[in-house]
């Protein structure tokens, strides 16, 4: 009896000591795993960025010419181009903030 239950208690010993070295293995692979998504989200973001100042480079030229525009009624017609503008600041503002959350 003194012999069977020296035997149990070393295959249980045996048993967590496998049962140790798998859940090292899981955290090390776990930690590769994370170690990687984190630098693809990081790339991910950084190509986001680099399209997000192409569009914003190229679409320049034609919101400085609608400002342009937009200046030019303003000084022509005060009045009637504060609703307008203000419309306009607001709907800036709204994709602005839109843009730079994500």
């Amino acid at each position: 009896m003194h012999r069977y239950r020296d035997s149990m208690a070393d295959d249980l010993h045996d048993q967590i000591a496998s049962l140790s070295s798998e859940v090292a293995d899981l955290r090390r692979q776990m930690s590769r795993k994370s170690a990687r998504a984190f630098n693809d989200t990081r790339h991910m973001s950084a190509e986001f960025g680099e399209t997000l100042r192409e569009y914003l480079n190229a679409a320049l030229p034609e919101i400085r010419k609608n400002a342009h525009r937009l200046e030019r009624t303003a000084r022509d017609n005060p009045a009637a181009s504060a609703g307008v503008a203000a419309a306009g600041l607001v709907a800036i503002g709204l994709a602005a903030t839109f843009f730079l959350r994500r």
